[in-house]
């Protein structure tokens, strides 16, 4: 069973009440107004509403997690014993193809860096990994200061992945990229956000700007806006991905590709005149 609710918690509806079975992991297609999840060892879909549910592939080995890559057309999918691999599809579930093969850690849930086509993953609750989404440098992110780690997700613009882990009660985040000086296995970046949670589970993040341009979140547009810009400016020298200076650089990054450029301050100016 599946259910929607407001982000306040009110007005929960039930969406889907047949052909789901241990539903876990769900992933939106906004653009077709799809949902996807994993039921165990197949891949579905329906309608938002619940409408028009799609049995896309049958028969895999254990599954609790799946992503989407929509502007390729693409849906990702980790499976645990015995195949210990990544495997990816297209959105009608035709054309499956491995990504990577995993030697001995399941893949227990995944996550996609589509600006810098990576894929993320936590490996039997102990590790997390990733790699090219070609299968291709699969490197070491965290591997001693994890308990029993479930689901993970990515801040990309921030430079921050969160993780839930079910053990330690917390939900956990750390830099994407490992601090000078730091390795692997010790870390000194890992933050402990929120603790005695039970058994978190799944998480996932609203990264939208209430009001596009208000880089200093006062609900207005304006000449201290106009400032943060400035300083989140990167067309002049180059790049700078992620934004880890100033979270004040999301809500100036109109077209989301991760770098504050004129593309940019065009739609600054637009907004600040509107």
């Amino acid at each position: 069973m599946k259910h929607y609710t407001s982000l306040d918690g009110s007005n929960i509806e039930t969406l889907v009440v047949k052909d789901v079975f241990l539903p876990r992991g769900i992933s939106i297609d906004e653009e077709d107004a799809k949902m996807y999840w994993v039921n165990v060892k197949q891949i579905l879909r329906a309608n938002l509403d619940g409408s028009d549910v799609e049995p896309l592939i049958a028969g895999l080995p254990t599954l609790k997690s799946i992503v989407l890559d929509v502007n390729e057309g693409k849906m990702y999918w980790g499976e645990i014993t015995p195949t210990h691999r990544i495997q990816r599809a297209n959105l009608d579930g035709s054309g499956i193809e491995e990504v990577i093969a995993l030697d001995a850690y399941n893949p227990t849930a995944i996550a996609l860096d589509l600006n810098a086509r990576k894929v993320y993953w936590i490996g039997a609750g102990l590790v997390i990994q990733r790699a090219n989404l070609d299968g291709s440098n699969v490197t070491d992110l965290v591997t001693s200061q994890l308990e029993n780690a479930v689901m993970l997700t990515l801040d990309v613009s921030m430079g921050k992945m969160y993780w839930t882990d079910i053990d330690t009660e917390t939900i956990r985040r750390a830099n994407l990229e490992i601090p000078p000086g730091d390795t692997p296995d010790n870390r000194s970046d890992i933050e402990d956000l929120i603790t005695g949670l039970g058994i978190p589970y799944g998480i996932t993040l609203d990264l939208t700007c209430p009001v596009p341009g208000d880089g200093n979140a006062d609900s207005e547009v304006d000449l201290l806006d106009f400032a943060c810009l400035q300083r989140c400016f990167s067309g002049a020298i180059g790049p700078v991905t992620p934004f880890t200076y100033a979270s004040s650089c999301r809500c100036l990054d109109a077209d989301e590709d991760g770098d504050i450029d004129l593309a940019d301050y065009t739609a600054f100016l637009a907004a600040a005149g509107s």
